[in-house]
């Protein structure tokens, strides 16, 4: 009698364990692999693994390897690597038949053409030291005034201006200026790059 039930209570045992071998082996399934640059075979640290359909994932770590392994049962799954700079694969696996199942990825670099960008800046002619630099860069003898030197010193006209410019000298009176020297035959003023017209037939006067 207690032969029959310890041979009932073995067999039983034995065919539990039976039933749950599959579902230790299903619930511990684990993806595990390697990514890699498709040309240098060089591990890419950082790329994002995932199960699509899933909450799974992974980073690679230095050596661009990962593990994909809770909440994993056996079955099919497309697993998804992403790398800036690479172009994005989906690789599809069957999970249970061996375990843990293995990956060699490779990753191929993204093509991408950037569009040209092109940035503009606009001089401020207001501003002094700009002013400065421009007659530095120029072969020719150039003196400017800025609108903000010119409001500091007082001036509101043309006549006023060209009088604070280096070189530039005028009698009281006489509308007539003399630039280093030179008589108003070889003299021009403008304003915002338009000639300024003189008043005088015969000199080219500032007014």
């Amino acid at each position: 009698m207690k032969e029959n039930f310890l041979g009932r209570f073995a067999a039983s045992a034995f065919l539990w364990l039976l039933c749950m071998v599959p579902a230790l082996s299903a619930d511990g399934v684990i993806i595990k692999g390697v990514v890699k640059d498709k040309s240098s075979k060089a591990p890419l640290t950082g790329a994002a693994v995932r199960v699509l359909g899933t909450q799974v994932g992974a980073v690679t770590d230095v050596n661009g390897n990962f593990e994909l392994g809770k909440g994993l049962s056996a079955g099919t799954y497309d697993i998804v690597v992403k790398y800036i700079g690479y172009k994005e694969i989906s690789q599809k696996v069957i999970a249970g038949d061996t375990n843990p199942v293995i990956l060699d990825i490779e990753l191929e670099r993204s093509a991408q053409k950037l569009s040209k960008v092109v940035v503009a800046a606009k001089k401020n002619r207001e501003n002094e030291n700009i002013l400065l630099l421009e007659q530095k860069k120029s072969v020719l003898a150039v003196q400017s005034v800025g609108v903000k030197e010119l409001s500091r010193k007082g001036v509101s006209d043309a006549e006023g201006a060209v009088t604070k410019v280096s070189g530039v000298s005028k009698q009281d009176g006489v509308k007539n200026v003399f630039v280093r020297g030179l008589g108003d035959r070889y003299n021009v003023t403008t304003f915002n790059g338009f000639a300024l017209p003189s008043e005088d037939p015969e000199y080219k006067n500032i007014s």
